[in-house]
């Protein structure tokens, strides 16, 4: 009997020790499919598996990734800052593998002994990882576990193609965070705001991209070629689907040239010198939010320049959409997890953000300077040019705000 998932491949994440009968259970059911299951139980059946080799599948030999997770967030290699089994999710997150997600129903009586003390922290941040990433599925039993991911798997292969997985939101809320939005009286419940060019400022400073290709020696053509490919691919009547393939294979011919130039974070580091943050950036965020609007920043930037410039923006930012570049263990350049809110997604950011605040587009605020951002600003209640680097922002935004200054930004959003 044959199978829609004959010869493919599943790796099944998770701890061991907790986990022994779901991970039992969820393996006999993938093989009943004919598919193979790529599982630590090939290791020894122990938490401590081989780290490198554990990634290297996950990136060369998965054609589906599943993740298990309950109490226990797993061995640390000594030397490294995450446990295996969150490595493991990483690289497969780095990858844009097709990942089901299953989390233990925090209702569901789980065994203390199985659970692992003092990794509280670590094993939240984990989670809330893969939260924003999207939605987990909540088990209990084990044999609840292994039909749900039985169901999940025949449905992703019998399908038509999977939508691409829209990465990129980098920071959310917590799921029990309160909106502020009914405690401010102000028009505006929502500021959005671009980050390259808009809220980052230097010496000829346009985009993080930028940067990196004129940093690293690079041609203007070449940067040139990528980005007509890009807006060539991505044009009218493309699709979303369409549009978020072509930004990531831009992303992706972007990163492979880095790499093969040597890039690393350290070199990231020595060139994030060249930006600073706008005049009265903080204080005008920090106004913002005490007057109860939800701030949020939503950016084709690149992640590193903004830990390195901005080093306390989760202070001011509830929500953050970016591209994050990913590095190997020696801070070389591994990949680039794109974001799916550059160009016509930053709309579709704010609509995300305003759909959790409880509040409507017109009542929000976009910030931005650039062609990537005029869609956003067409479509917000308030669009600001803030400074309007181009003549098609010029003409979306509803107000011009030049020089360098983010309060008057902020008293143009809390204006009667």
């Amino acid at each position: 009997m044959t199978s829609v998932l004959d010869g493919r491949r599943v790796f099944v994440s998770s701890t061991f020790k907790d986990l022994k009968r779901h991970r039992s259970e969820v393996r006999k059911y993938i093989r009943r499919l004919n598919a193979l299951d790529i599982a630590m139980e090939n290791f020894g059946a122990r938490d401590e598996r081989p780290r490198d080799e554990c990634v290297r599948l996950v990136r060369e030999e998965t054609d589906v990734f599943v993740g298990i997770y309950a109490y226990r967030y797993g061995t640390v290699p000594a030397g490294d800052a995450l446990s295996i089994t969150e490595q493991e999710y990483l690289a497969a997150r780095n990858q844009r593998l097709p990942m089901y997600i299953y989390d233990v129903d925090k209702h569901y009586r789980w065994p203390e002994r199985l659970k692992e003390p003092g990794v509280e922290a670590q094993l939240a941040a984990f989670k809330a990882r893969f939260v924003l990433d999207g939605t987990p599925s909540s088990f209990t039993s084990a044999p609840m576990l292994a039909a749900a991911v039985t169901a999940d798997l025949g449905r992703h292969f019998s399908g038509p193609p999977a939508e691409p997985r829209e990465g990129g939101q980098f920071r959310a809320p917590p799921v029990d965070w309160v909106s502020p939005a009914s405690r401010n009286p102000n028009q505006f419940k929502v500021a959005a705001f671009d980050l390259d060019g808009t809220l980052f400022r230097g010496d000829g400073f346009v985009f993080s991209w930028d940067l990196l290709w004129s940093g690293l020696g690079f041609a203007r053509r070449t940067q040139d070629g990528l980005k007509r490919k890009y807006l060539r691919a991505s044009r009218a009547p493309a699709s979303k689907a369409d549009r978020i393939r072509a930004y990531e294979a831009w992303c992706d011919a972007a990163v492979e040239k880095f790499r093969a130039a040597g890039l690393t974070r350290g070199r990231l580091r020595e060139m994030s010198r060249a930006i600073r943050l706008t005049a009265n950036g903080r204080e005008a965020l920090r106004l913002l939010r005490d007057a109860g609007v939800t701030t949020a920043l939503v950016s084709g930037g690149i992640d590193t320049f903004l830990e390195d410039v901005f080093p306390d923006y989760r202070e001011y930012f509830d929500f953050v959409f970016i591209n994050e570049l990913t590095f190997d263990r020696a801070g070389s350049l591994d990949g680039v997890l794109p974001t799916a809110y550059d160009f016509e997604g930053k709309f579709e950011a704010l609509k995300r953000v305003c759909a959790r605040v409880g509040c409507t587009t017109d009542e929000a605020v976009f910030v931005g300077d650039q062609i990537n951002d005029r869609d956003v600003l067409l479509g917000a209640g308030l669009g600001i040019a803030y400074p309007a680097q181009e003549l098609v922002v010029t003409d979306a935004a509803t107000a011009l705000i030049a020089g360098d200054d983010l309060l008057k930004v902020a008293a143009k959003v809390l204006e009667p």
